[in-house]
């Protein structure tokens, strides 16, 4: 797993810190739209190569993510330790009060 993190300013983005997860370094097949802030990078059986953050404040949650692209439990696990990382899961899990 690898982080790329980006900083207000970086790439254009003026007021917003975004980040890309990288998961394995299988070839990308397609692009799954997570939501409006956030899209998976996937192979060609739609499992997540990599999830690409545009804005580290609005985090989609696993369960979002898990709904629609396939992991198995070594990326699941990943992206969970990413996500933690970068402190946004956390700060959605305190939201939420899990």
């Amino acid at each position: 797993m690898t982080i790329y993190r980006s900083g207000p300013g970086d790439y254009g983005h003026e007021e917003c810190q975004s980040a890309y997860i990288e998961l394995n370094d299988n070839d990308i097949a397609g692009i799954i739209d997570i939501d409006e802030y956030a899209y998976a990078e996937v192979d060609e059986d739609d499992y997540i190569i990599g999830l690409q953050l545009q804005d580290l404040k609005n985090v989609p949650s696993m369960d979002d993510i898990e709904s629609r692209v396939y992991m198995g439990w070594d990326e699941e696990f990943e992206l969970e330790d990413a996500l933690e990382e970068l402190g946004a899961y956390s700060r959605i899990r305190k939201a939420f009060g899990a």
